[in-house]
């Protein structure tokens, strides 16, 4: 898409007072930034919202001409925004523009009412001249709307703007970037805009009349073409595709299409394709790039492994010549502190390098089902001594998506019961679905259990009695398991961590 295409679209919008910009996104660094390229058009005020609900209280307060809002955000999504906006009978013009470039989400935002759904990635220039444009024909739109309600009895001034509506989608139809095609009932071609033209080469005279799916569809997709057909005759579509061009070169294409009401009555259909070939070969770079990262990844993974492996040798020097020192020389109580010291480091280091190894390696595996009992057992296999402290496992033949590291969150948190647990002599662990089809494990001790104060920066890195790496790792394990972990034992009654399994999992 050329900006110069993208400059066609700019028409004088029906008020000269500025269009008034509601932007929802929950990232103020993009809201900042978003705010800033609209601005640049003088006819543009944006003020921001991080949430829906703190949009719902703006919205209450004062008028607005357009509402632009991300799609994936983190307690309502601009589904939800959107739905409860036209629930709560508020048609402000809707802009979804979000980086989701999800098929579904834009037939859903189309079908809830949305006046255009639009993609943030490409170049700024081109993505906020497009949006400013979208933005100029919504807020003409709603006020031309506006305008023909308020002066519904002024007949000669109603067939004014009429009229000048007329002109303006005339103007909209010939300068779209979008390749549009109009067609009868039968799918036979009435017109087309100047981008039909470019794009697929076709000029008026030679494809009026014809079947449009006969003249852009290339073999092999006819049966998907009659997918969309039925859809279109439904509602409304919006996909990707492949057409064809008059002289039979292919391109990756978005389609998006309706039905043309006229006073109520079937009048025919629309389709809008828009070429996005450049936007595949940017995922086909994208994805060569990833693979680079992945090498890398491997790289630096076999560099950590060697580094390790160096520095727990020379740790292991250091530790038998304390042990030598020990045995041949005369050390004082006072030596004696200093050479403990050193020991003390050593394991803290050695703990590092753990911490380390485990971290690199998470997210790095498939997630495939595994026993949780087997895990558990593998666990306890880890320990030499248990003091005592018996290991009831109730998992046996619960399964669910993890991967090797599941037996390292189980070894970090028998660890930390035998370390810190004082009064222990139990540690149960069980799992078992619920009725939702979300599944819940439980691991328990009888020990003296955590404070309410330092539950709060439990899972925080560097917190806690040790080195402050085991339960900052669970919940990073926990977090590519798509799980939630909360502790939610009783201090003096033990510790209580229950891992909640999504129905997915």
């Amino acid at each position: 898409m050329s900006e110069t295409t993208l400059e066609t679209t700019d028409i004088a919008i029906v008020s000269n007072s500025p269009i008034r910009i509601l932007h929802v996104d929950d990232d103020e660094s993009f809201l900042k930034l978003a705010k800033q390229c609209l601005e640049l058009n003088v006819d543009i005020q944006v003020e921001t919202a991080r949430s829906v609900e703190e949009a719902l209280e703006k919205l209450g307060a004062k008028p607005f001409d357009v509402i632009i809002s991300d799609y994936d955000m983190f307690e309502k999504d601009g589904l939800e925004f959107l739905r409860e906006l036209r629930a709560s009978g508020i048609m402000i013009p809707f802009i979804l523009f979000t980086g989701k470039g999800r098929d579904e989400v834009a037939l859903k935002a189309l079908s809830l009412g949305a006046f255009r759904y639009m993609n943030k990635q490409g170049t700024s220039k081109a993505v906020y001249a497009e949006l400013a444009a979208c933005v100029r024909q919504a807020a003409d739109h709603a006020r031309t709307q506006e305008i023909l309600v308020r002066d519904v009895n002024d007949r000669k001034k109603q067939e004014n703007l009429l009229q000048e509506s007329q002109q303006k989608l005339m103007a909209l139809f010939i300068g779209n970037p979008g390749a549009i095609a109009f067609l009868d009932k039968d799918f036979r071609v009435t017109d087309i805009n100047p981008s039909f033209t470019a794009l697929f080469g076709y000029t008026l005279e030679n494809i009026k009349d014809k079947i449009i799916t006969d003249v852009t569809v290339p073999n092999g997709f006819e049966e998907e073409s009659e997918v969309i057909r039925e859809k279109i005759m439904e509602g409304s579509v919006g996909c990707s595709t492949i057409r064809k061009r008059i002289d039979g070169s292919f391109f990756n294409a978005t389609l998006s299409g309706g039905p043309v009401m006229v006073n109520g009555n079937l009048a025919g259909f629309f389709m809008v394709y828009m070429d996005i070939s450049d936007v595949v070969t940017v995922q086909e770079e994208l994805s060569k790039a990833l693979t680079k990262a992945e090498v890398l990844n491997e790289k630096i993974g076999v560099l950590g492994g060697f580094t390790r492996h160096d520095v727990r040798n020379k740790l292991a020097l250091i530790q038998g010549n304390l042990y030598l020192a020990r045995e041949k020389c005369k050390v004082s109580p006072e030596l004696e502190v200093y050479l403990k010291t050193v020991e003390d480091v050593i394991t803290n280091i050695t703990d590092i390098l753990d911490f380390a190894k485990t971290y690199e390696m998470i997210g790095s595996e498939d997630l495939v089902n595994i026993d949780v009992g087997i895990m558990v057992q593998n666990a306890v296999s880890l320990f030499s001594n248990f003091r005592g402290v018996t290991i009831e496992n109730n998992c046996n033949g619960f399964a669910t998506l993890a991967d090797s590291l599941l037996t390292e969150v189980f070894h970090n948190l028998i660890d930390n019961s035998l370390k810190y647990g004082e009064k222990i002599t139990k540690v149960r662990i069980s799992a078992g679905k619920n009725d939702d089809g979300c599944a819940t494990l439980i691991y328990e001790d009888n020990g003296v259990g955590i404070d309410a104060r330092s539950k709060e920066h439990l899972f925080q890195k560097g917190f806690g009695k040790g080195t402050g790496f085991g339960l900052y790792l669970i919940r990073k394990i926990c977090d590519v398991y798509g799980w939630a972990v909360q502790e939610k034992g009783h201090l003096g009654e033990g510790v209580q961590f229950e891992f909640t399994i999504p129905k997915k999992s």
